[in-house]
């Protein structure tokens, strides 16, 4: 798996997730909503590949 670029940001990511997971959203949507820091293009691309990911294995990318 790619590494993400901001570890400050990888928490709220993984957090995001597993709830994203669970109410079936976008990671994004979540990530906005839980007032993360300001996203940049870099790290957006990092986070729509997890979605992509996610949908595509249909389970958590985290442990």
């Amino acid at each position: 798996m790619r590494k993400l670029t901001h570890p400050t940001d990888s928490t709220c990511i993984r957090q995001c997730l597993g709830s994203a997971i669970k109410a079936q959203e976008l990671i994004l949507t979540c990530y906005m909503e839980e007032g993360c820091k300001k996203l940049d293009t870099q790290l957006l691309e990092e986070v729509r590949y997890l979605e992509k990911e996610n949908v595509k294995n249909h389970k958590p990318i985290y442990d």
